[in-house]
């Protein structure tokens, strides 16, 4: 009768911790339903890799595939970006939802694409996991940086209508414009593309994409802007009265203007009509205390 007894114990107190296990694992969950609205993901895509792993590893250091900005240390600049966004921006900016995307770097068309083919694959497992818990798919925005830019751009290469992701910003920050994808801008998976450039930078156009070994294209170097789509807005970006360089673009100076720029270059965009759209040849931006639209030029 003993060791009825001691069973009958285990089994009641099995139960509780199970019940208890449970309940609780289910509170979270509804809490979680019921606090989240619908999560802005961000992913911040680097892009080629010019100096060494051991060089200004502190600023440069990409851990391979898809990681929260949280698991980087805190004396990496990757992970000084993601908060100086957060901390100035919170409403639009999430620490717990902000990823980082590390690739090889390599200066090439196909490596840019395989790591596009990898990006696209890991934003598809997100997706799905936030929507197992929330019900519905989370809203993406792809911030990119030079070369890093054309690997969000091949992205549109891989949706399919069982697998697809839609990307509501596309922020590419100095990105070199190539005839190898500088179409894909108006792909339907980008509902909105900001590109800001520089003529200060002169990183952005020295790739000579007419130099690759595989892929052909009509112009040696690159270009800074894309052709006028509905969908994409453009701006000449100075601070303090200074062309930025492809560095500045990292820096905590900049980023924390980011977003304001993006609703500065919004307003701007609303306010004209259609027609004149594709008019714009020039816009720019000056960054000192608020951007502000200094200049534009029409054709």
């Amino acid at each position: 009768m003993k060791w009825l007894k001691n069973t009958l114990i285990t089994l009641i107190f099995g139960f509780i911790c199970a019940f208890t296990f449970i309940n609780h694992t289910n509170e979270q969950n509804k809490s979680l339903v019921q606090n989240a609205k619908r999560p802005i993901i961000t992913i911040w895509v680097p892009g080629t890799k010019l100096t060494p792993t051991f060089a200004f590893k502190s600023f440069f250091y990409r851990m391979p595939g898809l990681h929260k900005a949280t698991e980087y240390d805190e004396t990496y600049h990757k992970r000084s970006m993601a908060e100086a966004l957060c901390n100035t921006f919170p409403d639009d900016y999430n620490l717990d939802h902000f990823y980082y995307f590390g690739w090889n770097g390599k200066l090439s068309f196909t490596q840019r694409k395989h790591a596009a083919k990898d990006l696209h694959k890991a934003m598809l497992k997100l997706a799905e996991e936030h929507t197992n818990i929330l019900g519905e798919q989370p809203i993406f925005r792809v911030i990119a940086h030079s070369h890093g830019g054309n690997v969000g751009l091949n992205l549109a290469k891989f949706n399919k209508k069982d697998a697809s992701i839609i990307i509501d910003e596309l922020i590419l920050l100095a990105c070199p414009v190539q005839n190898k994808t500088k179409r894909l801008v108006s792909n339907a998976c980008f509902k909105k593309v900001y590109a800001f450039y520089s003529v200060g930078d002169l990183l952005q156009v020295l790739d000579p994409q007419g130099w690759y070994k595989k892929g052909k294209a009509n112009k040696t170097f690159s270009e800074r802007r894309f052709d006028h789509y509905k969908n994409v807005r453009q701006a000449r970006i100075k601070i303090n009265g200074r062309p930025v360089m492809h560095v500045d673009f990292l820096l905590q100076k900049f980023l924390e203007q980011l977003p304001t720029l993006c609703k500065t270059i919004d307003t701007y965009y609303d306010e004209i009509t259609p027609s004149q759209v594709h008019k714009i040849k020039q816009l720019d931006i000056r960054c000192k205390f608020n951007p502000v639209v200094i200049n534009k030029k029409l054709i």
